[in-house]
């Protein structure tokens, strides 16, 4: 599994640790760049199996304080960022709890593409869509993480490690979200979550949550498997 830790929206480069440049044929480029290629076109399929063709027949925005985080290499800390949470009734019928955030830069896995401006900005917010049928599977990766949050900053350990995959609602065949728990330092501990779908985890779009952002993710996750969250109907409201 990649370390969450290294991952920082930076450029892809060969591996030259221990070795002159001269030692890398033009082959060897070759078969690296078409891996990046394919990499990238990878993840702009896994990327449509969230947003293609998607039809949202009604989204309702939530109120809450949760706040997804980014790291930030200059700052080298994890930043909150502007986070918008909705309730969705999808076409499909199924209902989910988006968490969107806007995220500093497009992510480095589409660094090789030739991305309209539009495009670009679309790429820049990332999503995460919870599947109400599925919300006792993401609460127990959370309080599993609180845990194990808990235990790290007592003995003072810094790791990252793989918690579960959840299924979740993709627009195209199956997918899942990936939580991981992640150390900044033996004190600072968050939880990851990436969407998966196609043996590909979007690694560079997860969005990472601090021990309170998480308590407050899992209140609202509760409240929406229960029905219980408050919501207005602005259309009802201003006609």
């Amino acid at each position: 599994m990649a370390d969450l830790q290294t991952i920082d929206r930076s450029a892809y480069h060969p591996t030259l640790i221990g070795k002159p440049t001269h030692w890398y044929s033009y082959t060897t480029f070759g078969k690296n760049l078409h891996q990046h290629v394919m990499k990238s076109i990878i993840a702009v399929l896994c990327t449509l199996a969230l947003v293609a063709c998607t039809s949202v027949q009604k989204s309702t925005r939530i109120s809450t304080s949760l706040h997804a985080q980014e790291y930030n290499s200059v700052a080298s800390r994890y930043i909150e960022k502007p986070t918008f949470v909705s309730m969705e009734s999808m076409s499909d019928g199924k209902n989910v709890l988006m968490v969107e955030m806007k995220t500093y830069a497009v992510p480095s896995t589409y660094s090789s593409l030739n991305l309209s401006p539009d495009a670009a900005e679309a790429l820049r917010h990332t999503q995460l869509r919870f599947l109400k049928g599925q919300v006792g599977g993401y609460v127990a990766a959370i309080d599993k993480f609180l845990d194990w949050a808990a235990l790290a900053s007592e003995r003072k350990d810094a790791f990252t490690k793989e918690i579960t995959s959840v299924p979740t609602w993709a627009n195209m065949g199956s997918g899942a979200l990936k939580f991981t728990f992640h150390s900044g330092n033996d004190q600072a501990h968050f939880l990851a979550i990436a969407f998966s779908a196609a043996g590909t985890t979007l690694e560079a779009e997860a969005q990472y949550f601090d021990v309170v952002n998480a308590k407050e993710l899992k209140r609202v996750l509760l409240a929406f498997g229960s029905d219980s969250l408050q919501k207005t109907d602005i259309d009802s409201v201003y006609k």
